[in-house]
């Protein structure tokens, strides 16, 4: 009995730790919800803040590159006004190395910004039509469709095709002239990267031809200064259009794959729809009715036969009616004769036959 008395309180002390726990969970659980909604809040400003930076960043951008351009109109002004051969170098150049530059500007803008279609709308479309896709094959798993599913399953069917069409004209067109464009400017940049020595090697020559011996170490730091920013700008412009390349691939990826699950489930519901049963089967009422519309096509043509034999109830035959019908009568015998005729006149043009 003492050790029973001992177990029950032991028991009695568990029972009570439990309920504690409980209850600490019960409050840690609204904790948590607050902490939920408080990252949820974080989360928020975060991409509010972002949003700021990159709208603050654009109009800074878009300044930087409008002063770039108009600095470029500025040296190239001074090239065509400049006598100094050197100095009409250097103007060239460097308006040519403004215009580069806000080129770089423009591309390492677009890297900021995430313009529709971008990578993760199109991941988030993709795994949402592969999950919708999902749901409607488990709905003919069991074998059992009721009404609405047959509903919904019409539904889709006429949802796919004008979904599908509208990816290949918006989504897709778009997202494939953008890798085009990428591709090709990445292209021209690698091609003068590659062809950028024999081009200096070039200037340098005609530098040396047309400046002074005085100025000619002049010319040689303005050349080697202009072929290292040259460069510079190139090997910028090569690695921001090489992310946007990327970017612009991972977003077709994506619609690629948002239009092959688009296709395979309308080729799935075009299989199945016709063979799901959203009706209930034959039964009495079944019967019922088509008794019913039995009797409706009957009483039908029993007052057509009757209408027939009075006279009272014709009506007047139209102009039109009556040349159609003499059309259909004569117009048989006419080609008839017609062909008769054509045929006569073919044996009598062609040549007697040989005894």
């Amino acid at each position: 009995m003492v050790n029973f008395e001992w177990e029950g309180r032991v028991e009695s002390l568990r029972l009570q730790v439990i309920e504690a726990e409980i209850g600490l969970e019960v409050k840690l659980a609204d904790v948590r919800e607050l902490t939920l909604h408080v990252c949820h809040a974080h989360v928020q400003m975060a991409e509010r803040t972002l949003e700021q930076m990159r709208a603050r960043y654009r109009v800074a951008a878009e300044d930087h590159e409008r002063n770039l351009k108009r600095a470029a109109a500025n040296e190239e002004s001074k090239a065509r006004g400049s006598n100094d051969p050197l100095e009409r170098f250097r103007a060239r150049h460097t308006a040519e190395l403004l215009v580069l530059e806000a080129q770089v500007l423009k591309s390492e803008q677009a890297l900021t910004t995430s313009p529709s279609p971008s990578p993760d709308e199109q991941r988030s479309l993709a795994d949402h039509a592969d999950r919708d896709f999902a749901q409607i094959k488990g709905l003919l798993d069991d074998g059992r469709v009721s009404r609405l599913d047959a509903i919904r399953l019409n539904n889709d069917f006429r949802r796919i095709g004008p979904e599908r069409d509208r990816l290949l004209r918006n989504e897709m067109a778009t997202v494939e002239a953008q890798l085009q464009f990428y591709e090709d400017a990445l292209t021209s940049v690698e091609l003068e990267l590659i062809q950028d020595s024999l081009h200096d090697r070039f200037e340098h020559d005609l530098l040396r031809e047309r400046v002074s011996p005085s100025h000619r170490s002049e010319g040689e730091s303005l050349l080697n200064e202009l072929e290292r920013k040259h460069r510079r700008l190139l090997v910028r412009r090569r690695v921001a259009l090489e992310k946007l390349s990327e970017r612009a691939s991972h977003t077709l990826q994506q619609v690629v794959r948002r239009l092959s699950i688009l296709e395979e489930e309308y080729g799935f519901i075009r299989t199945h729809i016709f063979w799901v049963r959203d009706q209930d089967p034959i039964g009495l009422a079944t019967l019922v009715q088509g008794a019913r519309e039995c009797n409706y096509l009957l009483n039908g043509l029993l007052r057509l036969a009757q209408e027939t034999t009075k006279a009272n109830l014709w009506g007047q035959p139209s102009a039109e009616f009556l040349v159609t019908a003499l059309a259909v009568l004569v117009l048989p015998v006419a080609l008839v004769r017609l062909r008769r005729a054509l045929w006569g006149l073919i044996q009598r043009g062609l040549p007697a036959p040989n005894p």
